[in-house]
């Protein structure tokens, strides 16, 4: 393969994996903010999620969709529906805190599934619940 085309595919896939690791920053902020608001704010307190459960209830996948989202505007615009992650409670025995699995994908063909060819990132993080004093 000649030099130029192949810097050319390296260069889009850089750029490709730090947009994806944005929107990953983006989603680890999303769940702190889903942490600051207070218990009775919310459709379902942290204490009553179970193992395995979805942050988003609707189940819905794309990070511009999401409940409590902010616009997330790139260097390119603003985010597209490709842009996906999957917030699912791994361990809820603890008291005003839970471990969540985080998986941030660009989701090429809109399957809402994770393919062996699309990006992928995923993190595990301590989601922690604003309480009341």
């Amino acid at each position: 393969m000649p030099l130029y085309p192949k810097l050319m595919k390296d260069v889009k896939a850089h750029n490709d994996r730090a947009k994806l690791l944005n929107v990953a920053q983006y989603v680890g902020e999303y769940i702190e903010r889903w942490g600051d608001f207070l218990p009775e704010s919310k459709p379902l307190p942290l204490e009553s999620y179970t193992e395995g459960q979805e942050l988003e209830l609707s189940e819905e996948h794309r990070v511009n969709r999401f409940l409590w989202a902010e616009p997330l505007v790139t260097g390119q615009g603003s985010l597209s529906d490709e842009y996906k992650a999957s917030i699912r409670f791994w361990e809820t025995s603890r008291v005003g805190s839970a471990v969540v699995q985080v998986k941030v994908w660009y989701d090429a063909n809109l399957n809402d599934a994770v393919d062996a060819n699309e990006n992928t990132i995923t993190f595990t993080t301590v989601l922690l619940e604003k309480r009341n004093l």
